[in-house]
């Protein structure tokens, strides 16, 4: 079964996408109405909300429906984000797993990180296989761990609801909430599946150990 955006209002949603693109400025009442046509979009573009949330929050800091902002940093990347997306989207989505379908769990330290899901697992030795995480702070590692598992085995996720079980707080709110993961974000939409972070250090650990 499929969810479907009609082609006429996918067409205006493309062009406000483009006029917000070129804007320097946009009041509080132009925001609300790009935001509401993207929450639209959302119940077919699996993972769009993700990069919804920075845009309302900007709302939140006008009081009056004339106050504006200037569109520029982390509210442009998400607006750009769609526009890339919009631009080559058919207005058709697979149906999600009502239930989730996969489990992920993943943990890290200051030496490595490692990530297990169904019957495959691996581990990662920051110094030797990522030297740029050398200056990372723990939350950043974990949050790689979680990235890791995506690119690993994102293909198997697509079209699926996946819950990824992380013993780090930073981690389980910003991914369900935030844009602050900004590469499982990505990575996660465009494999079209819809990811929730959950708190499991009793569940993680009782892995972990099945795994030595």
């Amino acid at each position: 079964m499929e969810l479907r955006l009609p082609g006429d209002k996918l067409s205006l949603l493309k062009q406000e996408l483009t006029d917000f693109g070129n804007r320097k400025r946009a009041s509080k009442k132009q925001l609300q109405s790009l935001a509401g046509k993207l929450n639209w979009a959302s119940t077919v573009v699996h993972g769009g909300r993700v990069f919804l949330r920075r845009i309302i929050d900007s709302i939140t800091q006008l009081q009056h429906d004339w106050h504006k902002i200037l569109i520029k940093g982390d509210i442009m990347q998400d607006i750009l984000w769609w526009q890339k997306f919009i631009s080559t989207f058919n207005g058709k989505s697979l149906i999600l797993d009502k239930y989730p379908v996969t489990s992920v769990y993943t943990d890290a330290c200051q030496e490595g990180g490692g990530c297990h899901f169904g019957s495959d697992w691996f581990y990662a030795k920051w110094d030797a296989d990522f030297a740029f995480t050398k200056d990372l702070h723990i939350n950043e590692l974990e949050a790689l761990s979680v990235v890791s598992s995506a690119i690993r085995w994102g293909k198997t996720w697509q079209n699926k609801k996946v819950i990824v079980y992380s013993d780090n707080m930073a981690t389980t709110v910003g991914m369900p909430s935030t844009s602050k993961v900004q590469a499982l974000d990505i990575i996660v939409a465009n494999f079209r599946c819809h990811t929730f972070a959950e708190s499991t250090k009793k569940d993680l650990h009782a892995i972990s150990k099945k795994l030595l």
